[in-house]
């Protein structure tokens, strides 16, 4: 069993802002694994609680102003034989989901977007040598 909790994940608008919005993700999550061999099954469930989106100051992030996804839950299960891994037997539940959008929220998602895309663009350093932490003789 997994159990994830109350997760927060927060996406800023822009790193030049000296007051940037954020989009505040919030999820807990539970993950069971049941193997029954005398039957020779295998099931996994995973259900997704208070999925919800939020947005906020990035200096004040228990403080949300909007609620841009009203929180949401989904329920997953899969289950099959042990001796066939392809052969399995999936089913679902999703809440309906509630989205609140308007220009000012579109906005900020967009240059979250952006922030991200550039940040995955900039160039990384490269990796240390694989020798940087052995002793080495000074003469």
């Amino acid at each position: 069993d997994a159990h994830i909790k109350d997760v927060r994940i927060a996406v800023i608008e822009t790193e030049e802002a000296t007051e940037p919005q954020a989009l505040i993700m919030k999820i807990s999550a539970y993950c069971h694994l049941r193997v029954d061999p005398n039957n020779n099954t295998k099931q996994v469930s995973f259900n997704i609680a208070d999925l919800g989106v939020t947005t906020c100051g990035f200096f004040d992030l228990d403080t949300a102003t909007s609620a841009v996804l009203l929180p949401t839950s989904m329920f997953f299960t899969a289950s099959g034989p042990l001796d066939n891994i392809l052969a399995v037997d999936i089913n679902g539940n999703i809440q309906p989901m509630s989205l609140k959008l308007s220009p000012p929220i579109i906005r900020l998602i967009l240059h979250a977007i952006k922030t991200l895309v550039l940040s995955a663009e900039k160039p990384r350093p490269p990796p240390a040598p694989a020798d940087l932490w052995k002793n080495k003789s000074l003469i």
